[in-house]
């Protein structure tokens, strides 16, 4: 069983390094003909949350495509700063109101 495990992408943090380090991981992948059965991507995939953002999604599904991984086996684990902190329900949820 062959798995992938990203965390704290940061994407929306714009600078060279963060960008060039996910290209270079696409370009291996590829390149090597990587083949998985399943991605595990945790915590801060954004920089800050924002509900609005593709991007992600257009480069979860790229890393899923080249390694051959079905839509219903990747697992995502939100950090701290993927959810909207001023969530009025999740604050109540949290302090048990």
């Amino acid at each position: 069983m062959k798995w992938l495990h990203i965390s704290d992408l940061h994407f929306q943090f714009k600078n060279y390094d963060t960008a060039n380090l996910r290209d270079k991981m696409l370009n291996y992948l590829s390149k090597n003909g990587i083949k998985l059965d399943f991605i595990i991507i945790t915590g801060d995939i954004l920089y800050r949350y924002n509900s609005k953002d593709n991007e992600i999604l257009d480069f979860i599904k790229e890393i899923r495509i080249k390694c051959g991984v079905k839509p219903d086996a990747v697992y995502i684990v939100p950090g701290n700063h993927d959810v909207n902190r001023n969530d009025t329900k999740r604050n109540k949820i949290i302090n048990n109101n």
